[in-house]
């Protein structure tokens, strides 16, 4: 059973609407084609699966995760029967951000081309990445200012957008570029790089923000103000971050190799292990103990949040 939504503005001066979609797991059969004539969605999942649908590709989006889905791009959904599924959608034009009957630069720069791209038709976004992080950031930013409609929500509405089109621009051609002379790394990415570098190889030290910025030459503040506008995360946010996969690397490649998860704790540099658990399952939605479960019982899955963690470490640079 299929049926067709099309969305309709409340007000056609501010095209954005944010709609709330709860289905039970037993009407897991009955799936939704959804055309979007001129509309950009986003989807956020707040409890259960949903499969989404776009030509021939179909990807699982759980709790936590985000997709978004390109103007005219028409989608099918389809939701989990273990159990009941809650979304949020978030739909709006892009002509309320960028002016697109006019020819400039900007449109054909910044929209036209990233439409264009065949990844854009339907980008996934995993909490466990960096970069999708903050793009997921950005879409709760849109769905609570236009709950809240507190003075000026349009405003901080289209302020979201744009950055949010920012992350995916730097995703679109992130995976395009290459050298090619001219773009060189900035001051920040070189920085950043080195940095970088010396978390991964002193990670089981006890680093301090200092001694991060002392490694790189700058201020500490200087540091955080690198690392935000490179990573879109602070320095130490990172070095945590990395702490927790060199965990989990250890848990999926050799587990043989610790005998508690105390010993794992301090030697990643955790000085505290109810911390070091915390942030564990801040990162994969598990404890250390539950991913040693889940590869014995769940091996896909358990692969599938190493691959992403590994990305989020390793990929922004």
């Amino acid at each position: 059973m299929e049926k067709e939504l099309i969305q309709e503005y409340e007000n056609p001066y501010y095209p954005v609407a944010i709609n709330f979609f709860e289905r039970k797991k037993e009407d897991c059969n009955v799936s939704e084609w959804t055309v979007r004539k001129s509309d950009i969605e986003l989807i956020v999942v707040n409890n259960g699966e949903l499969r989404i649908s776009v030509k021939d590709r179909t990807e699982r989006i759980t709790a936590g995760q985000a997709c978004m889905i390109a103007l005219n791009t028409p989608h099918k959904f389809a939701s989990s029967a273990k159990e009941d599924t809650a979304f949020f959608s978030v739909v709006f034009s892009p002509e309320y951000v960028q002016d697109l009957d006019k020819e400039n630069e900007l449109s054909d720069r910044y929209f036209y081309k990233v439409m264009e791209d065949e990844r854009a038709a339907l980008v996934t976004l995993d909490d466990a990445n960096l970069r999708d992080e903050s793009a997921i950031d950005r879409i709760n930013d849109i769905i609570a200012a236009n709950t809240s409609k507190r003075r000026g929500y349009e405003i901080l509405t289209k302020g979201y957008i744009c950055m949010l089109w920012a992350i995916l621009i730097d995703y679109i051609y992130s995976k395009k570029a290459s050298f090619n002379g001219k773009n060189v790394p900035s001051q920040d990415e070189l920085r950043v790089r080195s940095a970088i570098t010396y978390m991964q190889e002193n990670y089981s030290d006890p680093i301090t923000l200092e001694d991060i910025a002392g490694k790189i030459h700058v201020s500490r503040n200087e540091c955080c103000r690198c690392f935000k506008r490179i990573m879109m995360t602070s320095p130490v946010e990172y070095l945590i971050r990395l702490r927790v996969f060199e965990a989990t690397k250890i848990l999926y490649k050799d587990p043989l190799s610790i005998d508690t998860i105390s010993e794992l704790s301090f030697r990643m540099g955790f000085n505290n292990t109810s911390y070091f658990n915390k942030m564990f399952k801040r990162y994969l939605g598990c404890t250390p103990k539950e991913f040693s479960k889940m590869l014995k019982i769940d091996e896909d899955r358990a692969k599938k949040l190493y691959d992403s963690l590994q990305e989020s470490v390793t990929g922004m640079l």
